[in-house]
């Protein structure tokens, strides 16, 4: 009676038990699933990020290929921008070649393309008012050139009008009086012609003044330019710096989910040690109990009235009859019964095609092999039993019969045969 009641008195702290261990895997198990989960989305949000970066980027570079083919007499005057924008193409083209990039090196690289894109429209607005420039000096000097030609006809032209007349000293009075108006109407073309080329004079310093201020705010333009690209490497190296803080602290973090990682799966690793002892407790716990194992060697007399035997010789099966007794521990309905019947020789009585077999034991790490086996219905009250193991044969000595169940031996009996 004694013993009945402390079983009933540990039975609710084995359910406790077991509720806190399924309680505890179950815990584990989500917290590892949302780790696994939050890693592929970061991983495919990360990927995405990298294709549109590379197409943006492949856009730029082939927009700006095609730019430089159609201006290449311009290009050479945008060298020192040329040069910046070749820095940020080599720079993404690293980024973007990693396997794996870090959300760091994909920002990096969005501000890289982005700033190639401000770079790229600079580089299209310069050309072309340089362009524009090019085309009103081209057309002015064409004009020049023309005027020049113009007056250089003219003064030959009057040029050898003079040495004619100069070579006609004989002449009439009226051709003199008409010389002398020529030469007047020569020297008054003389005097326009002076003043013209003054005018022409003048226009050309003006000109070149001109030209002087364009190229001083060329220059000013390209200082201006190295300024700012000055000013951008700073800014540069600057978030450079962040990033690589930034680098650190991911880095960082990722250490300690790493940590964590491994801490859930130690954790994971002791609950299911826990686990499987604790099953292993359980089934040795609800093992069948049994009591009054008797073994005995039976005849049968041609009536059919079984008698028990003491002649190896007369016997016909080896009878095993024993009491199931009542457990908290163990739910009702069907349990197996293991019956092992030792020889003489204390060798296990095994013959696979009647049933025998091999059985691992609960509390050690070993199997052992069993005569027969039973299955009974369990219904949580006492109830007896009897099992049977027939053989051509018996040899004379003492036979010994054990029970297991759930891997637990649960009782013995002994017998003898002459």
């Amino acid at each position: 009676m004694e013993k009945k009641s402390n079983s009933k008195s540990k039975t609710p702290y084995f359910i406790a038990l077991v509720l806190l261990l399924l309680a505890s895997n179950f815990y584990f198990f989500y917290k590892k699933q949302l780790v696994e989960k939050d890693h592929v989305e970061s991983t495919a949000i990360l990927e995405d990020q990298k294709r549109q970066l590379q197409k943006e980027y492949d856009e730029i570079i082939d927009e700006l290929e095609i730019f430089r083919a159609e201006n290449f007499d311009l290009d050479s005057t945008l060298t020192v921008m040329k040069g910046d924008i070749e820095e940020k193409k080599l720079e993404i083209e690293k980024l973007l070649a990693s396997n794996q990039s870090t959300i760091g090196e994909l920002k990096k690289a969005r501000q890289l393309v982005n700033s190639m894109k401000t770079d790229l429209d600079s580089y299209r607005s310069q050309l072309a008012d340089l362009q524009q420039q090019n085309q009103v000096l081209a057309t002015e000097i064409s004009q020049l050139d023309k005027q020049n030609d113009d007056l250089v006809s003219q003064k030959q032209t009057l040029i050898g009008q003079s040495n004619e007349l100069a070579r006609k000293n004989l002449v009439t009075e009226r051709e003199k009086a008409k010389v002398v108006e020529e030469k007047r109407v020569l020297e008054a073309g003389q005097q326009q012609l002076k003043t013209y080329s003054e005018e022409v004079q003048a226009q050309n310093l003006q000109l070149r003044d001109q030209i002087e201020e364009v190229v001083e705010v060329k220059n000013v333009a390209i200082k201006q330019l190295q300024e700012e690209k000055k000013e951008v490497v700073e800014q540069k190296e600057e978030v450079i710096e962040k990033k690589e803080e930034e680098i650190k602290v991911l880095a960082e973090e990722k250490k300690e989910v790493i940590k964590e990682k491994r801490e859930v799966i130690k954790e994971k690793e002791v609950v299911e040690e826990q686990n499987a002892e604790m099953k292993r407790k359980l089934e040795i716990a609800g093992a069948m109990k049994t009591d009054n194992i008797s073994a005995s060697a039976v005849r049968y007399k041609r009536n059919g009235k079984e008698l028990e035997s003491k002649a190896a010789k007369k016997t016909d099966k080896i009878k095993v009859c024993f009491d199931v007794k009542k457990n908290a521990l163990a739910p009702k309905g069907n349990k197996e019964i293991l019956l092992r019947i030792l020889n003489p020789g204390g060798n296990t009585i095994y013959n696979e095609s009647l049933g025998s077999g091999i059985a691992k034991l609960a509390d050690e790490d070993k199997e052992i092999k069993y005569t027969t086996k039973a299955t009974i219905r369990y219904k949580g009250k006492e109830e007896s039993y009897c099992m049977y193991w027939e053989s051509p044969a018996y040899d004379a000595g003492k036979y010994r019969a054990e029970l297991y169940s759930n891997g637990v031996i649960t009782g013995s009996s002994q017998f003898d045969l002459k």
